[in-house]
């Protein structure tokens, strides 16, 4: 019984020296830049495409009112849809198909 009560006290210790340690020990925080943020996800269509991201699929969705688009950063070698202008920079179109994921067409997109 004693063992587990000198285990005890000497958790709570620990744990009252962890929570009194100092702010700074945190670990830091990468400090926010101008970059556009990394995002991949549904948006509703009409909203800005955040900077630097293209849209890859076009679905219908009546939680937006009509369609919402797909999008992410660009990369070599993916098919975005048509609606993504202006292409990237530094990528060129090597491909185009009809593609219903978009509803309509797509551009095969590689770093170029």
């Amino acid at each position: 019984m004693f063992g587990k009560l000198a285990a005890f006290a000497g958790m709570a210790m620990i744990g009252g020296l962890i929570a009194a340690a100092p702010a700074s020990a945190a670990p830091a925080v990468a400090p926010a830049t101008a970059a556009a943020p990394l995002f991949s996800g549904w948006i509703c269509a009409g909203t800005p495409v955040p900077a630097g991201h293209v849209i890859t699929s076009i679905r219908q969705d009546s939680g937006c009112g009509g369609r919402s688009w797909f999008v992410r950063l660009p990369a070599n070698g993916l098919w975005i849809c048509e609606s993504s202008v202006p292409i990237p920079p530094g990528y060129v179109v090597t491909s185009i198909r009809q593609d219903s994921g978009c509803l309509g067409n797509s551009w095969f997109i590689r770093f170029g």
